[in-house]
């Protein structure tokens, strides 16, 4: 029962060993940047969203208004003492000038929510050549 001294063999490194303290071997990036970076680009998408959302709603709360007006308008009666034709004209005029706003309005609205795609869709951009880049690294 003598012990042979052979030179033990070194242990083979396993893959976790491969690159410093095994991390990298499977993750190639750093993963705190990269959760940070996600982090920004999701608190900027929320920053858009909440921004389109906010003005689509102070709009669709004008139109709304407007839209109230102008049922009241319709439904009131006809002013006492006016030639029907002077008081049709006028009517028509107001409903004009209520539909120009009604339209401005839903034209906000659909400026709106491109502005928010677009940002969006920026935003997206620059976060995939941020991952491309590194990738690339």
């Amino acid at each position: 029962m003598t012990q042979t001294s052979e030179p033990e063999s070194p242990r083979p490194k396993r893959k976790t060993e491969a690159r410093g303290n095994g991390v990298e071997a499977f993750f190639p990036f750093n993963l705190s940047q990269f959760h940070a970076e996600n982090t920004a680009t999701m608190t900027r998408a929320n920053e858009i969203f909440f921004q389109a959302a906010r003005s689509v709603l102070e709009n669709e709360t004008e139109l709304f208004r407007l839209q109230t007006e102008r049922a009241r308008a319709a439904l009131a009666p006809m002013k006492t003492g006016t030639a029907p034709s002077q008081a049709f004209p006028e009517a028509l005029e107001q409903f004009h000038r209520s539909t120009e706003q009604a339209i401005g309005h839903m034209r906000a609205i659909s400026d709106a929510m491109r502005e928010c795609e677009w940002q969006l869709l920026a935003l997206a951009a620059g976060s995939m050549a941020g991952i491309q880049g590194k990738s690339s690294d």
